[in-house]
């Protein structure tokens, strides 16, 4: 039976081995040149075991031979730097001959070794690894540092340095092939996206975009950040259709993700692609909001993608950032009270056009002769005559010529309610019943295609604009019928409306709802309903600020001022009339900017009436001069714009004015004709 170690003869003079704290071990001393066994000797430990015994066993034979002072100097030095001792002198036989002579210079060097020392062990980090032979050379090679043993631990490191080059092979292989798994489950997961985007079911594609994003943002992040891309593009689809703002929010986020995360790896063409998608989810969000923050920051992104593709290139990437930037622009300028920034818009997207090719491209090209078209209609709200209107139809039709709706029936139906849309306003102005009775018929053919449930604010879009033209029919025709099918319609639209998500869209409606109520009231001569349409305006505007769109919130409260106005001469209620021409007052500072406006006209000709009403309740000849004055730059303003009936209604206003001053006889007129102003069809978008 093999024996046990017991002693040997001590080598050291009797003195316990030394411990590796520094302190003394009783018979446990690894320099003994003797061993004494009970039992058989064992065979010799080899292998690296074997090494760092007999490594350490010459340190300790060095340890014995040093003089006691500077031995007891190092084991001091040793136990106040918290190292151990066999390490301590395991450095110092090192340096063989170079230990320095000098006490204080030996101090100095042993609390310098015993600093680096105490380094290295806390920065020493356990290997982790599966395979079994580098684990056990290792811990072999921390146990021979440990031991003193620092020829042994460099044997050892290189023995683990050269299974590290035969396993790296395989490691590089199965790098790659882990990357192609990753790439594989992501193109899976894209699949899945495209085939749920053929089924309308947009959130299950963004949740597909994003496991795909997943599987690659640690492997391939560059690629994952197209994932990305991906995903936010169909999320912000998602929220327009469904006005979702939570969905376009999170657009917002997972888009600026993708920006960042192109910028950090250095793409600065992934970047600039990442930074349009981001632009136009800023777009969407800030026309879901009404706030005009987002709509400002998204200009600012896309511009600056715009600069870094006309730079860089590609062509058709520079057509891309311009038609976003335009849509954007248009937006911006919906909401101001001048046209400069429309006009901007329409210049942007005419650059964009020129550099995209009709037959190569006639999606994009289709798409972005429609937005042309929204902008000259927008600028066509603002300026006198149809032309600019005239204009927008033609780009509309242009762009419905390339839209076939068995293939494209979203797209065909927006185009078709944009066109709707010009020849209403066209109607308006010329007062054409045949035109809005084929504007109505579009309206509900469009909403043929348009499924409430998935695409809300379309659905809700078209309900609101077909409002607007049966409340046109009605005033032509004196229909009541029609003003009720009008209302009802209005109220359609506010069902698909959120007033918190959709505050824009549902304060515009709520408008143009007040509106009906409006001519509802002067056609059948119920309180009612003028009642109702004020109170409709003072929601909308305790929800909407003049910071959120000018021009509209203008509307608004030209709107309610000649809601209130009605109320007042009905009643001869000299307050109310007065809070009229105060609420007026203030819109028309709101319009004050730039040429004039149909917007402006129509507030201004509301305000002259208003004096008008004052002078004669207080009997004031000053107030009717001014409120006449008023009425004629209106009415100036609609006969060179071409809006007939308004300006029939101006010139009927003033010779009230006229008569209540004596400069002409005949009865005044009690009740004023239609006002029909401030409901303008909403566009459809793309």
């Amino acid at each position: 039976m093999a024996g046990e170690e017991f002693g040997t003869g001590d080598a050291d003079g009797g003195r316990g081995g030394l411990s590796k704290t520094g302190g003394q071990r009783p018979w446990v001393n690894e320099s003994l040149r003797r061993l004494l066994y009970f039992g058989k000797a064992p065979d010799p430990v080899s292998g690296p075991e074997g090494d760092i015994l007999a490594e350490r066993r010459g340190l300790l034979l060095t340890i014995a031979s040093l003089p006691d002072p500077e031995r007891r100097q190092v084991e001091r030095v040793a136990a106040s730097g918290g190292v151990p001792v066999d390490a301590l002198f395991g450095m110092l036989n090192a340096l063989g001959q170079d230990i320095p002579a000098d006490p204080d210079e030996l101090e100095k060097l042993l609390t310098e070794q015993a600093a680096r020392l105490r380094q290295i062990m806390s920065e020493r980090i356990t290997l982790k690894t599966t395979d079994a032979d580098l684990a056990r050379l290792s811990a072999l090679a921390d146990r021979a540092v440990e031991e003193g043993a620092y020829e042994t631990a460099v044997r050892l490191r290189n023995a683990a340095k050269d299974r590290i080059a035969t396993l790296s092979v395989a490691v590089d292989q199965a790098e790659t092939d882990l990357l192609a798994r990753r790439r594989e489950f992501a193109t899976i997961y894209a699949k899945a996206a495209s085939d749920n985007i053929l089924a309308y079911d947009l959130p299950a594609a963004a949740e597909n975009y994003g496991l795909a994003f997943a599987q690659l943002k640690k492997v391939d992040p560059q690629l994952a950040a197209s994932y990305r891309i991906r995903q936010a593009e169909v999320l912000t689809e998602y929220g327009e259709l469904s006005g979702n703002v939570s969905a376009l929010k999170e657009a917002v986020g997972i888009a600026d993700n993708a920006v960042l995360l192109a910028r950090a790896h250095g793409d600065e063409m992934l970047a600039a692609r990442a930074s349009i998608r981001l632009g136009l989810a800023l777009r969407v969000l800030g026309i879901g909001e009404g706030e005009t923050a987002s709509l400002r920051r998204s200009a600012e992104i896309l511009g600056e993608a715009l600069d870094y593709f006309e730079v860089h290139g590609p062509q058709h990437r520079t057509a891309i950032a311009l038609a976003a930037l335009g849509t954007t622009l248009h937006r911006l300028g919906q909401r101001e009270t001048g046209t400069e920034t429309l006009e901007k818009a329409l210049a942007v997207f005419d650059r964009a056009l020129a550099l995209t090719d009709k037959t190569a491209q006639p999606g994009l090209w289709a798409g972005r002769m429609n937005d042309r078209g929204l902008v000259l209609y927008a600028l066509g709200l603002r300026q006198p005559g149809v032309a600019q209107l005239q204009e927008a139809l033609d780009s509309y039709r242009a762009t419905l010529a390339m839209r076939n709706r068995d293939t494209d029936p979203g797209g065909w139906a927006t185009t078709l309610l944009n066109m709707a849309n010009a020849s209403s306003m066209i109607a308006i102005r010329g007062s054409d019943a045949e035109s809005f009775a084929q504007a109505a018929d579009a309206y509900r053919r469009a909403m043929e295609v348009f499924d409430k449930g998935r695409a809300p604010r379309k659905w809700g879009v078209a309900q609101n604009n077909l409002g607007i033209v049966l409340k046109h029919i009605g005033i032509l025709n004196r229909d009541a019928t029609a003003f009720e099918a009008s209302l009802q319609a209005f109220d359609a639209a506010l069902g698909v409306l959120d007033s918190h998500a959709q505050t824009r869209n549902w304060a515009r409606t709520v408008t143009n709802r007040s509106s009906a109520l409006y001519e509802y009231a002067l056609l059948t001569g119920r309180s009612e309903p003028v009642d109702e349409a004020i109170g409709d305006l003072e929601a909308v505007l305790s929800v909407l600020t003049p910071g959120q769109s000018p021009r509209e919130w203008a509307i608004m409260r030209s709107s309610l001022g000649r809601a209130l106005l009605l109320k007042g001469k009905r009643d001869a209620d000299m307050s109310v009339v007065e809070a009229a021409h105060d609420v007026l007052v203030e819109a028309l500072r709101m319009q004050s900017d730039g040429p004039m406006t149909d917007d402006r006209a129509a507030t201004l000709g509301r305000l002259g009436e208003a004096l008008v009403e004052l002078g004669r309740l207080q009997s004031e000849h000053a107030l009717i001069r001014q409120g006449r004055a008023a009425l004629l730059d209106a009415g100036r303003f609609f006969e060179e714009a071409g809006v007939a009936a308004d300006a029939a209604r101006m010139a009927g206003l003033v010779a009230a004015a006229d008569r209540l001053l004596g400069l002409t006889g005949g009865p005044r007129p009690d009740m004023a004709e239609f006002d029909g102003k401030n409901a303008e069809p909403e566009d459809a978008g793309r």
